[in-house]
Parts: C-alpha cells; sequence; structure tokens
C-alpha cells in the first residue's frame, strides 16, 4: 500500500507572484483553498477588491498554511 504523501510547503514568495492571477482564485487554489478560489474565479475575485486585498495578505496567508501544516515559520 502508498502511504500519503505529505502535503508540500507553500512559499510566501510564489504566492505573491501567483497572485496577479488573483482574478482568477489561482492564488488560492495554490494554497489548497480550493473553495475560495472557485468563488474568487466565479466573482473575479471579488470585482477586484478581494483581489487587491489578497495582494498585501497572501505572503501571511501561506504562512499561515504552513504553520497550520505542521511547517516551522
Amino acid at each position: 500500500m502508498n502511504a500519503p504523501q505529505p502535503l508540500s510547503r507553500k512559499d510566501p514568495d510564489a504566492a505573491l507572484i501567483i497572485s496577479l492571477l488573483g482574478p482568477w482564485g489561482v492564488d488560492r487554489m495554490y494554497l489548497g483553498q480550493i473553495g475560495l478560489g472557485l468563488l474568487k474565479m466565479l466573482t473575479l475575485g471579488g470585482l477586484g477588491i478581494w483581489w487587491l486585498i489578497d495582494l498585501f495578505q497572501i505572503r501571511d496567508l501561506a504562512k499561515q498554511v504552513n504553520t497550520d501544516r505542521g511547517y516551522n515559520p
């Protein structure tokens, strides 16, 4: 049997670069937040407002995901 693969660490700088595709929800999907990514895609980044806010928060969100998964900061 195959052992479950550990979730990979998310690079905050990569998340920032990917957030340029924010209106399509790619940044949230990268962080494993598929539902929010799809919602963001359907609303085109919350008509740009959600995307703009995420530009400033995405690095901290990536760090939080890593902390939640047990990776040391």
